[in-house]
Formats: C-alpha cells, structure tokens, sequence
C-alpha cells in the first residue's frame, strides 16, 4: 500500500511545496534568498550535524551515509515557523507553515544504496518599506517565490569503514520583486516588476568514516565531509515598468505599463564546504561537532539596489546528538524513545549598514518509535528557538519559534520470497 500510494504523495506535495511561501523574513531581500537546506527534521533537531549514519534514517547533509542504509525509507519534513520583528522602532509578528522535503532512499545491494527526492533550496518572501522624510519620498519592496531542488543520490561502501557518496541537484524556480516610489505631493509614483525564471544543475561530493575506538568497548567514532563547488545557475529575466497612482489608503494600481528587455543572468550557487566529527555507542547515544563553509562572498542582489549591503563568506558550526534510555525495552516506551538536542551558530555572510547578521538556535526534540512490521519506523517532533540579526544601526531583529515535525518510514524491498 507504500508503494502504491509513494508515487501520488510525492507529486501532491511537490506541487504544494512549489506553490508555498516559504519565508516570510526580511533577510530573504538578499543574495537568492533565504537558504533553506539543512539536512532532515531529524539532523536540525541536533543542530543540523551530518556525520550521523545509521541504517534506518537518510541524510541530506551527506550522500556518503546512504551506504549505510539497510532499509527502504520515506521521509516527509513539516515546520511551523513564528517569527517576532523587532525594530528600535515597532515590533510585528507572523507565522508560516511549509513541507520541508520528501525522499525515498533504499539499498541497492550489501555496498550501494540511492536516494532521490525533493526539497526547497531557498525561499524568498519579504515586505518592506523605506521612508525619506527629507526627500518626502518612500520606497517600498516586495518579493517572493523560491528555487526548489530535485535531487538523486547515492552511497557507496568501500569496506566497513569508508563510504563514498555523490548527489546530483536540478534546481529551478522563479522569483519575483516589486520596486515602488512614491513621492510627496505628487499624484503620481513608479514602480519596477522583475521576475525570473530559475534553473540548472548542481553537485555534492561526500565521504563517511566510522571506526571503533577500543576493540572491547562499543565506543565508535563518525566523522564526515562535503565538498560542493560553485555553480551558474540560468537566470532567464523579464521586467515591467509603470506609472502607479495612488488610493487613500496607499494602495498602488498601474495606469500604464511598458515592458523593457533585460539582458538574461547567472544566479551563483557558492562553494560549500563541511567537516564533522562525533563519538558514540550506537542505539544508546551520540555527540558530535559539525563546520560548515559557504563562499557566500560571491553572492549579489538580483535587480534591486540594496544600499549600504555587501557579502562575505558564511560559516556555520553545530553541535548536538542523542540518548536512548532503552531501545530494546518491551515495558517502557519512555526508554525507547531517543531524546535529541542541539546548538546551532551561524554568520549568514549578509552585511547590512556595516553590522554582519548572525544566525543563533537552540533545538530539542525527540524520536518516537513507530511499530509498523518491526521495520524500526519513526517519528520526529522538534523544538528550535533563536534569534537573527540585530537592532543596531537602525536594523531588524529576527526573534523565532519552528516546530518541526517528520515521518521516517521503513520498508523491505528486493526481498526474494522463500514462500509461496
């Protein structure tokens, strides 16, 4: 019944997921957006580490730990996200709700295993407004859409020890920006429409290492690392300028619109880089340390002139794991569950007024075992809290609340029949 219905869900949420806002913060105003991907609801409730492979859970941090995979998996990601702007002007709130991913990996034989799937990459939704009180004038910004990315993986198992991993990403999506002026006294105003139309191919390359690091004790070391090179992504573009004027309440209409040709762009996909380690004793617990390198500097703004912003490259450092009381309790489902945590901070390369914006989390969570045939099912239900950005130099505090949730889903497949 999987099976039969794996195909139907996925192309209902893909089209649901293209459709959705995923952001609604005012940092998406840059670069390509807010980026979206950070492994799994599983991996960002330990404060999104990636050296962790099992064989019943898939990773999108590291394609290498597909190798360990012994089940067929289904994975969906929910959030609900709360957000409290604060400005040493006003404060304002607001919340969304998006589909974070949907994957299906299996193994392929005893060494190989794929995945495949899809997932937003990063989102761009923001509102914001900027008043001239010398010039008498106000401009307002507007933008939306997103890329998503379909994405097919593999893992490889070189021996007990050593997996390789690749993963080939189609990104695609359009984005949408308004530009608005408006001055005093004056009946009419102008605004500028961009849009683009997103897409190209992009690749990460993985290795996993697990050791045990006593021959009598069951402590075992996982380490891990990522490369993704920079990438061009085509930026097929439009833009439409016209005449606005003005109703009582400041709502704009166009009175007349001329479309102007633009040259078609390249979106630049940076460099990343991650490295992680942790230590454990598996099915009982686990802490590592992840650090991840963006070569965000070579981001730009698409057509908006963003006044006094510049990039830098970004990095990311994470640490988190888990504790299991009892897998194998029969008695007490309170042992069995595994009770995650993590920590999470992040220099997002954004540079606003001279003031770097700066990504801080805390998250927690739990993993809820599911009976579904002895197949070791789950669910994930995680807690982050954190704050982004800054109220200095007449910027905007970001002050947030996401409540995730997943479903990690096992199966048998290529399973020869002995019985008839």
């Amino acid at each position: 019944m999987i099976r039969k219905n794996l195909l139907i869900i996925f192309l209902l949420i893909t089209v649901t997921a293209s459709a959705q806002e995923g952001s609604k913060s005012p940092f998406s105003f840059f670069g390509i957006g807010e980026l979206r991907s950070k492994g799994t609801n599983y991996e960002r409730t330990m404060g999104s580490i990636g050296m962790l492979a099992d064989s019943i859970h898939t990773s999108l941090l590291n394609p290498a730990a597909l190798a360990k995979l012994k089940l067929t998996n289904y994975t969906l990601g929910l959030t609900y996200n709360s957000i409290s702007f604060e400005s040493d002007e006003t404060t304002a709130n607001t919340d969304n709700s998006t589909v974070d991913y949907l994957t299906l990996a299996f193994p392929v034989t005893k060494k190989l295993s794929a995945g495949f799937g899809f997932l937003p990459f990063s989102s761009v939704g923001f509102e914001l407004q900027n008043t001239d009180s010398i010039a008498g004038r106000v401009s307002r910004f507007e933008g939306d859409g997103g890329i998503n990315r379909v994405f097919l993986a593999a893992g490889y198992a070189l021996n007990e020890a050593w997996s390789l991993g690749v993963e080939a990403n189609f990104n695609f999506g359009n984005i949408k920006t308004t530009s608005t002026i408006q001055f005093e006294d004056v009946q009419f105003g102008s605004r500028e429409r961009n849009e683009s139309d997103v897409n190209g191919f992009s690749f990460t390359l993985g290795v996993h290492h697990q050791k045990k690091l006593f021959k009598d004790k069951k402590l075992v070391m996982q380490s891990s690392a990522t490369y993704s090179p920079e990438v061009n992504l085509t930026s097929d573009n439009t833009r439409m300028l016209s005449t606005v004027i003005f109703s009582a309440t400041g709502v704009g209409f166009d009175v007349d619109s001329l479309k102007v040709d633009v040259p078609d762009t390249d979106l630049v996909i940076p460099q990343q880089i991650s490295l992680g380690t942790g230590i454990g004793v598996p099915k009982k617990w686990f802490a590592g340390v992840q650090f991840t390198h963006l070569q965000s500097s070579n981001f730009t703004n698409r057509f908006v002139n963003a006044g006094d912003v510049s990039f830098e490259n970004s990095s990311r450092i994470s640490l988190g794991g888990y504790y299991i009381p009892n897998y194998i309790s029969f008695s007490n489902y309170l042992s069995r569950i595994q009770y995650m945590a993590g920590i999470r901070y992040e220099e997002t390369g954004i540079i606003v007024n001279g003031e770097s914006i700066d990504d801080f989390g805390i998250s927690f969570g739990f993993g809820l075992p599911i009976n579904a045939n002895g197949n070791f099912s789950n669910a994930t239900v995680g807690f982050e809290i954190g704050q982004k950005g800054t109220t200095s130099a007449g910027l905007v505090k970001e002050n947030y609340f996401n409540f995730r949730v997943a479903l990690s889903l096992n199966d048998r497949w290529f399973v020869r029949r002995k019985f008839n």
